[in-house]
């Protein structure tokens, strides 16, 4: 009862279910035991999706909302709307677009800010890169440490997380978001 999100497949019955271990195929499923009651709450698994391949379901705890995208047959995702999840962690609020990448346990992202920032022990003015930084979590709370004389320089591909990273650390002057793939953007 703790995973935020969850990513179903639909056989082709229309059925949800979860891969087998390393094949193909789906096994149907009425209720997943790990997805957080939010999840459960929207009665995936009891409905038929038929002309669907997958269903990607986030929710956040802090609002209760939920956001549901569809992969069509045709392997492409139906269009993705505009719609974001607001989530709470480092002291700062982050807006997630769609089922973008968030960490899937209520408790991790404040777990691993925390962790980074012990093992590092960013000082006041130093300089960091937030490697595939999704919404900027990380590069965040770095910046907040490192101060208006400090540096990060955040890279992720996914353009949902780069214009969301953008609008969460917008206030933070000494981030940098540059969107690309890390091993192209590390050389420059």
């Amino acid at each position: 009862g703790w995973r935020t999100r969850v990513q179903f497949a639909v056989d082709p019955a229309g059925r949800v279910g979860f891969r087998r271990h390393r094949s193909h195929e789906i096994e149907p499923v009425d209720a997943c035991l790990i997805a957080h009651p939010l999840v459960e709450s929207l009665g995936i698994e009891g409905q038929r999706w038929p002309g669907v391949t997958g269903i990607k379901v986030a929710v956040s705890i802090g609002s209760g909302e939920a956001l549901v995208e569809t992969v069509e047959v045709a392997g492409s995702p139906a269009d993705p709307s505009d719609e974001y999840l607001v989530e709470s962690a480092a002291g700062r609020t982050w807006r997630v677009s769609g089922t973008g990448f968030w960490q899937i346990h209520p408790a991790a992202a404040d777990t691993l800010v925390g962790c980074v920032l012990e093992l590092l022990a960013p000082r006041p003015g130093e300089r960091a890169l937030d490697l595939y930084s999704g919404v900027g979590l990380f590069a965040g709370a770095l910046a907040e440490r490192l101060g208006p004389d400090g540096r990060v320089i955040a890279i992720e591909s996914d353009r949902r997380a780069v214009r969301d990273a953008r609008h969460n650390l917008a206030d933070l002057p000494a981030v940098r978001v540059l969107p690309g793939r890390v091993e192209r953007a590390i050389p420059r």
